[in-house]
């Protein structure tokens, strides 16, 4: 299991591996994370479109609180 902040995230998407990593890691994240993804996927640069990433793989993704 891996725990991801919101930067870890994008980091993630913008190097265009944020698949590979779900796919091969059970990855958990908190709510506040994913409201920071949220706020950042308004953006219209690149860290926006890594947010957006990451929200098409939020299905594999862990919420707590």
């Amino acid at each position: 299991m891996i725990v991801v902040d919101t930067s870890a995230f994008i980091s993630l998407a913008v190097g265009d591996v944020i698949e590979t990593v779900v796919a091969e890691f059970e990855v958990v994240t908190t709510q506040a994370v994913w409201t920071e993804l949220d706020a950042t996927a308004a953006y219209d640069d690149v860290h926006g479109r890594g947010a957006e990433a990451v929200q098409s793989v939020g299905e594999q993704v862990a919420v707590v609180d």
